[in-house]
């Protein structure tokens, strides 16, 4: 039902179309044509002897940055060094069991 009467309302007000056309154009608008984006490519890394600037960094990192194990093997550490250490404090700070002797 209420499907049915958005469908309807899309159908029949102007100014849906009118926002449609509106938003079509603008995505629609280009500088050039995309062979010729195509063509300017292609001469712009011939010109650029392949264009090495354009290359991605992320392919000059190490394995272990790219998969990103340096921050994930320090997110697990800090808290389970933080949990050793409130363990520890926390086994000082109890009081020693008492003597089986004195229990007497």
């Amino acid at each position: 039902e209420k499907l049915l009467g958005a469908v309807r309302a899309l159908l029949t007000k102007p100014e849906y179309k009118e926002n449609a056309v509106k938003r079509s154009k603008i995505a629609l608008d280009r500088v050039m044509a995309p062979l010729d984006l195509a063509v300017y490519g292609v001469e712009y890394v011939l010109r650029h002897q392949g264009a090495p600037h354009l290359r991605p960094a992320v392919l000059d990192l190490p394995w272990y940055q790219y998969i990103l194990v340096d921050v994930i093997s320090i997110i697990i550490i800090v808290p389970l060094v933080i949990l050793f250490i409130v363990l520890k404090l926390s086994s000082w700070c109890r009081p020693f069991p008492p003597d089986p002797v004195l229990k007497k």
